[in-house]
């Protein structure tokens, strides 16, 4: 998918960005060891994450209550000068932070959207404010059936980064699927984005052995029209 040179300069290159799967994964001390050695062969400017209030992370009846775990990865980030790249998966909105066995959708986004509020004001208090705004923020669509599912989120998480993090880079990301309705759904919600004036800053889009490179790039070739 042709990109222009621009971009790519302005925004990071995926050269320098380091997956490592869940933020659980930065307390072990093998995964430590492992990213430090890669650090030192590489140029990773940022740690890509997800699961931010998933299991591993004692997250309970929507309140944040084990911020010792917290404070050790960041605090571990920011004295290696790697920057967060935080993964919010809507499923995981919508899993994660349930304030009883069946409660409804719009009070699980709720209780998420109380904690990560008071999650990104702390780290302001600790971090600094000028630190924080060069974090980048990835709503992802992984699992996702239903635009109309995906959108009310992508706006709520949105309006809670921002309200924090005025010019905070957030961007949303698409999982490479066996099923082309996912990338159907995909492009339906980015056209609900460009009709409520609500673009993502970026679109990171992972491809893996499910689908050919050149299917996916098919799909998305209406992309080029979403600024219209």
């Amino acid at each position: 998918i042709p990109m222009d040179a621009v971009v790519q300069r302005e925004f990071c290159p995926m050269g320098r960005i380091l997956r490592v799967g869940r933020v659980c994964e930065l307390l072990k001390a093998e995964i430590r060891a492992q990213l430090e050695a890669l650090c030192a062969e590489l140029v990773v400017e940022y740690v890509h994450f997800r699961c931010l209030f998933g299991d591993g992370m004692y997250v309970y009846s929507g309140s944040m209550y084990a911020t010792y775990e917290y404070d050790q990865i960041f605090d571990y980030l920011h004295d290696l000068s790697l920057v967060p790249f935080i993964e919010l998966d809507v499923q995981e909105v919508l899993r994660s932070v349930r304030l009883g066995a069946f409660a409804p959708d719009f009070v699980v986004l709720a209780g998420f959207m109380r904690i990560l509020t008071e999650f990104l004001a702390r780290c302001i208090k600790r971090y600094g404010l000028e630190s924080m705004h060069r974090w980048r923020f990835e709503i992802s669509s992984f699992d996702i059936v239903d635009q109309e599912q995906l959108f009310p989120c992508y706006i709520c998480l949105r309006e809670v980064v921002h309200a924090v993090l005025p010019n905070a880079v957030i961007g949303v990301g698409y999982h490479d699927s066996s099923c082309r309705k996912d990338v159907g759904v995909f492009l339906a919600f980015l056209h609900q984005c460009g009709l409520h004036r609500h673009l993502p800053d970026f679109i990171g889009i992972r491809v893996g052995t499910a689908m050919h490179p050149v299917v996916i790039g098919e799909e998305f070739s209406s992309f080029r029209h979403l600024n219209a």
